[in-house]
């Protein structure tokens, strides 16, 4: 219930996915991106927890492909160089 109005179970769920996330982003999220997100998810996934879902949702969603890619670099170039193969 929020503001004395009962929330559908949609409503519910997307709130506490949204409230989840959200905490999980210290606050810092866009809260467009945010909604949508919920949405697809939500779509996929009505029988899903939501808090678990968004706890899983926050690394997929944070993953950064070009700071793998420069972290992997640097540990090639740092057994490379423990090597001599340099």
């Amino acid at each position: 219930m929020i503001a004395g109005r009962t929330l559908t179970d949609k409503e519910a769920w997307r709130h506490e996915f949204e409230d989840e996330l959200r905490e999980q982003c210290d606050g810092c999220i866009d809260e467009v991106w945010l909604i949508e997100i919920s949405r697809a998810l939500f779509r996929r996934s009505p029988d899903e927890d939501p808090r678990p879902l968004a706890q899983l949702a926050y690394p997929i969603l944070m993953f950064d492909p070009e700071e793998i890619e420069e972290a992997e670099h640097a540990a090639s170039a740092r057994a490379m160089r423990r090597s001599g193969l340099h």
